[in-house]
């Protein structure tokens, strides 16, 4: 049985679906995801609802009175730095609370699964702690600075070596966990570079191809349609990461590819990869208009504009056969910025 866990609020619910739906199709043994709920409106849908046996929730109340450190963190840090505070907590928790579980894994709830998750634990058996790399493309490269590995998908074995890994990244955390680069951290993420070091062969580097695949690596591989699966290379893709994807409306999307600068990838292949996301998400938008995708709600003219000209990876999606991208990146933010002073300067 396989154990995932993630956490979102309201406004990421959709996503936390079409995750949980995923892993359903695909996976060929029975598994838990565990739902550390943002807010009380993410614990409700699931407390009101008999659809969705395999969740088991957590609330930010349970996790902060099983460590009080955690709240006394979330007064000197903002919401988002607090949520990175509990990457570790999260998985630690959940030992802690079950013994019976062998191991966790934890990820961000903007993935889907395309093919079975068990691949990804085949060659896991010897080792107590898996994470995975950003494995940046050339022009990229610059990014490792921020940390060589991504926490979006990363497994804890109950033993020693696992969660001693996970108290001493979760005091780290605890200590220092700021959305600013210093040299030897950056938010939760720099502390990953360091587990191979202090744990010396019981680290995992999740190499699958078909794994960790996202908006900052997507460039560097042929990605193709054979059958019901999806190719990453000759590899079969098991999962993807929607990494900075945003919805404006029924039909516009960013999909946050030309901020890595994936200019290769062509809109064939962000067919491939991104109409089943839309897809899924839709599914869960029209049956919960309240509590899908944080987007803007009746957009005026002019802020879809500024929505078009001000971001430089759009993604217009009617149907499956017709869509296209448009982005007029840094150009697009200087006609913007113009504009927003010559707007300023004729009201003052």
């Amino acid at each position: 049985m396989l154990n995932f866990a993630t956490l979102f609020d309201i406004n990421y619910l959709s996503r936390g679906l079409a995750l949980l739906e995923s892993i359903k199709k695909h996976s060929s043994t029975n598994f838990r995801l565990f739902v550390l709920c943002l807010d009380q409106e993410t614990k409700d849908f699931f407390s009101n609802n008999n659809y969705y046996p395999e969740v088991s929730t957590i609330t930010l109340s349970e996790i902060e009175t099983w460590n009080s450190e955690l709240a006394d963190a979330k007064s000197n840090r903002s919401i988002v730095e607090y949520y990175f505070t509990l990457s570790p907590a999260l998985p630690l928790y959940i030992l802690e609370k079950h013994s019976e579980i062998p191991h966790i894994t934890t990820m961000d709830a903007d993935i889907l699964f395309f093919s079975d998750p068990n691949l990804i634990f085949k060659d896991f058996e010897n080792h107590s702690i898996q994470i995975t790399p950003h494995k940046f493309t050339k022009i990229l490269f610059r990014l490792e600075k921020h940390g060589v590995y991504n926490v979006s998908f990363q497994s804890f074995k109950n033993d020693q070596h696992g969660i001693n890994c996970l108290k001493w990244w979760m005091e780290k955390c605890i200590e220092w966990c700021y959305d600013r680069y210093e040299e030897t951290r950056f938010a939760d993420q720099k502390y990953l570079d360091q587990f191979e070091q202090l744990y010396p062969g019981k680290v995992r580097i999740l190499d699958h191809k078909g794994a960790g695949v996202a908006p900052w690596n997507i460039d560097q591989y042929q990605i193709s349609r054979k059958g019901e699966s999806i190719y990453i290379d000759n590899e079969k893709l098991i999962y993807y990461h929607y990494h900075h994807f945003r919805q404006f409306n029924s039909s516009l999307f960013l999909t946050g590819l030309r901020e890595y600068q994936a200019h290769n990838t062509s809109l064939k292949e962000m067919k491939i990869i991104y109409i089943p996301y839309i897809h899924a998400l839709k599914a869960y938008d029209s049956n919960n208009s309240d509590s899908g995708i944080k987007r803007i709600k009746n957009a005026s003219d002019k802020s879809l504009i500024k929505f078009i000209i001000n971001n430089p990876s759009i993604f217009f999606y009617f149907n499956y056969y017709i869509c296209f991208t448009f982005g007029l990146g840094k150009f697009g933010s200087i006609i913007y910025n113009i504009y927003a002073k010559i707007k300023k300067w004729r009201t003052s």
